[in-house]
């Protein structure tokens, strides 16, 4: 998606300063001295208000028509499903996933709040009187490889692996929702916590990624359908000279925002080979050398349905930076995912004998804690009779 100029560009811009051309699903980028690149995409967004032959101005409800329903699609059907923003410091990411911090509910509004709002209007239509719908929310920051809950006044959380081949964040705040308005005002109180600042690049940028995350559950007599979506607005690459981030807070939070991201290019290129040889990134040992490649490890290569959202800007002062993030998305789209429905069949007869191993690991819990109860009386029991025998003593002893 290719950002209109900002006001700093407008006031200084210069003919012929557009380094990026459209048409249809091609993206074409201009260097100069070194010649055109063209890269093709499942789609390309025009949002300058330089008009473009043949291309569609896009605003906020045309991006979320093309990306935001196909996940709300997916979402309902059972898949796992991600939105994943990558680009530039000051290229648009947040403004496309979050929208304008002081219109949250406006025309402008992002991707986060129409996918909450399609998916509370959806499982409305779908009707409540034969389906149990439950809904919740997580919004963590990766400030500085440590990770954040934003709906929990900032407490520091740590991330631990659940199983060989996935990651978790131990003790994350988790709320369930009952409607689009709750989700508007968490998200309020999310946006309040979240780490920005002014750069050279930006006048306000984000200094850390922010993982906004839903769990929605449909569960009917028959069955239940589950799905995991990760909204992800990644913070941005920055020449550091350029940006003037280079002393302090701000140069450790540079260097850790592009450790991160070259980690999650790395990452990308080992699973695009991976698809091609029809392998699992199950054990790849990459995604364990960054808390961002961790938590998004799910979502990339494995069972999910993911969209990413590369976020460019039109000045001729940042194509560099333009061709690196369009080169990214070039390996990324040859990843091969492998999402599934998550839905469980109450006739399943796996689903009984789990409901059976459930059931027996719920009878030895018990079995211990009656013991343990048991202990505790009689502990109590032997206290309260040396009690009655120090007692006795003390009255032979006056006697």
């Amino acid at each position: 998606r290719l950002r209109d100029y900002n006001t700093a560009e407008k006031e200084n811009w210069i003919p012929n300063d557009l380094s990026v051309r459209m048409k249809d699903s091609t993206c074409e980028v201009t260097v100069p001295g070194r010649g055109k690149f063209p890269f093709t995409f499942d789609e390309c967004f025009w949002s300058n208000s330089i008009e473009e032959p043949g291309k569609a101005f896009t605003d906020q409800e045309d991006l979320y028509n093309s990306v935001g329903i196909p996940l709300v699609d997916n979402v309902l059907g059972g898949f796992n499903s991600s939105i994943i923003a990558y680009g530039q410091t000051g290229s648009g990411k947040t403004h496309s996933i979050f929208g304008p911090a002081n219109d949250p509910e406006g025309s402008k509004k992002g991707l986060i709040p129409r996918v909450c709002d399609g998916i509370f209007s959806r499982l409305a239509a779908e009707g409540q009187s034969s389906s149990k719908q439950t809904v919740s929310v997580t919004m963590l920051e990766v400030y500085l490889e440590e990770v954040y809950d934003l709906l929990a006044g900032r407490k520091k959380l740590a991330v631990r692996q659940d199983t060989p081949s996935s990651f978790g964040v131990v003790g994350a705040k988790t709320y369930e929702v009952k409607s689009y308005v709750e989700v508007l005002k968490l998200i309020e109180k999310g946006d309040s916590q979240k780490t920005f600042a002014a750069t050279a690049m930006n006048e306000r940028s984000s200094r850390a990624h922010t993982l906004f995350q839903l769990n929605v559950t449909v569960a009917t007599a028959l069955g239940s359908r589950s799905a995991k979506v990760m909204l992800a607005d990644l913070a941005g690459c920055e020449r550091i000279k350029i940006a003037k981030t280079d002393t302090g807070t701000a140069l450790d939070e540079a260097c850790n925002i592009n450790l991160s991201l070259l980690t999650l290019g790395t990452c990308i290129e080992a699973a695009v080979q991976r698809s091609k040889q029809g392998k699992s990134i199950d054990n790849m040992g990459e995604f364990r050398q960054s808390t961002l490649t961790k938590l998004l490890k799910d979502f990339i290569g494995g069972n999910s349905r993911t969209a990413m959202l590369v976020a460019i800007a039109p000045a001729l002062k940042d194509v560099s930076l333009t061709l690196q993030a369009l080169r990214f998305a070039d390996r990324a789209k040859q990843i091969a995912t492998h999402a599934k429905i998550n839905y469980v069949s109450n006739k399943d007869p796996n689903n009984k004998l789990a409901d059976e191993a459930l059931k027996g690991l719920y009878d030895r819990k018990k079995e211990l804690l009656d013991k343990e109860f048991e202990l505790e009386i009689a502990q109590q029991e032997l206290v309260r009779r040396q009690d009655d025998v120090a007692e006795m003593r003390l009255k032979l002893e006056e006697e």
